[in-house]
């Protein structure tokens, strides 16, 4: 299936892919590159929702899926073990 990226860089998903993977109006997809290509998927979990928010330090190429939630659980345990040695 091909779409048409247009000057703002916008896409329109088909009607037949969003309802193949239940994709609601108003509902955000989390966007990724791995090894060149251009992944995309709901986004549904924590890590997903927070996709972006790493630290710069800690922001990289990741070479898979499962490398990214890694990092992301590994940021999200950082921040909250910081948050409670602040209380």
């Amino acid at each position: 299936m091909q779409v048409k990226i247009r000057e703002k860089g916008q896409m329109t998903l088909p009607k037949e892919v969003r309802e193949e993977i239940g994709l609601e109006i108003g509902e955000s997809l989390t966007v990724m590159v791995i090894d060149g290509e251009i992944r995309m998927r709901p986004t549904k979990g924590v890590a997903d929702r927070l996709f972006g928010s790493l630290k710069p330090s800690a922001k990289r190429s990741f070479t898979s899926y499962e490398d990214e939630e890694r990092a992301f659980e590994e940021a999200i345990l950082e921040d909250w073990n910081e948050t409670l040695k602040r209380m």
